[in-house]
This record gives structure tokens, sequence and C-alpha cells, in this order.
């Protein structure tokens, strides 16, 4: 993934954590893909950091 890719799941990110209307995702619905638990410590993402961690995978 280049920087600009990097900075630009960074901010999606951000958006979905803080529940901002305009992110095109929400936590729940990414949570529900069993491949995002693929990339989580143990296959659970427990804290925000995870999560963002797991998204930028």
């Amino acid at each position: 993934m280049d920087p600009n890719e990097v900075c630009e799941t960074f901010l999606a990110a951000d958006k979905i954590i803080n529940g901002e209307n305009d992110a095109s995702m929400k936590m729940e619905e990414i949570s529900k893909k069993s491949s995002f638990y693929e990339f989580c410590p143990n296959r659970r993402c427990v804290t925000d950091v995870q999560r963002i961690g797991a998204m930028t995978t």
C-alpha cells in the first residue's frame, strides 16, 4: 500500500470509530465479516487500536 492509501485508510477508520455519519461503513458492518478477524490478535479486536490495525493490514 502506498503512503496515500495508508493515510486514506487511516482517516476512514478514524471516522468509523468516531461514529461519524459520513463514514462509508460502520464498525458493526465491518466486524460482521469473518475475514476482518484474521488480522486481529488471537482473532479478537478489543481496542480501537487493534481495529484500526486490522483494517489497515
